[in-house]
């Protein structure tokens, strides 16, 4: 993939649902952006396989029990240190079909908020669209985490935090989304919020 325009540049990033082939993908770009980075998902090996990649930059943070109180905790340990970008990456694991999953979402959003304020800094969300075939559960799912995104992208605006949404088909190419994560971070960096962009694969 050519080198595409972001504003990971020197920046303070937490990517949760880190082991994921988006995850995986977005490490290269974070390495060369000289990023510090916070690698946070359920699986220890994983992470500190990925972490080794630039273990000066890149740290892992294995929580094995994805809960809201374990979300909190984290927010709460993390505080008001800088904080520019939360990449949102867990709506793409499997376990997001669960309907509560955007309560336990909203937990670790809302936790790392204050460090976000302190950088004029954004949550890039990257949640699938679902199909009319998909359990309801997961549709369900998919309609909390939008909502949630639509309301404290609007109630943060004012606090200087910003939020935006990438929304992918489960057809769309990991390198069109990786390259569609790129640029809604530079928009952030701007101060453009609110942003909800689909991702259509490309007919050929």
């Amino acid at each position: 993939m050519r080198p595409v325009m972001h504003g990971f540049d020197g920046k303070i990033v937490f990517v949760a649902g880190a082991a994921c082939a988006l995850g995986w993908q977005l490490l290269p770009i974070l390495k060369d952006a000289g990023a510090r980075v916070v690698l946070m998902d359920q699986g220890t090996d994983t992470l500190c396989e990925m972490a080794s990649i630039a273990p000066h930059q890149f740290e892992p943070l294995p929580v094995p029990d994805p809960s809201v109180k374990s979300y909190a905790q984290i927010g709460q340990i993390w505080g008001d240190q800088p904080l520019d970008y939360l990449i949102d990456l867990m709506p793409l694991q499997k376990k997001s079909d669960r309907p509560q999953w955007a309560e336990t979402n909203s937990a670790l959003v809302c936790g790392l908020k204050p460090g976000l304020e302190q950088t004029g800094g954004a949550v890039l969300s990257v949640i699938p669209q679902s199909t009319p075939d998909d359990p309801l559960t997961y549709q369900m799912s998919e309609a909390g985490l939008c909502r949630m995104a639509k309301v404290l992208g609007e109630r943060w605006r004012k606090d200087g935090v910003f939020y935006n949404v990438l929304r992918p088909t489960k057809d769309s190419p990991i390198d069109e989304i990786l390259k569609a994560l790129c640029y809604v971070s530079h928009a952030a960096y701007v101060q453009l919020t609110g942003l909800s962009v689909p991702l259509t694969p490309a007919l050929d």
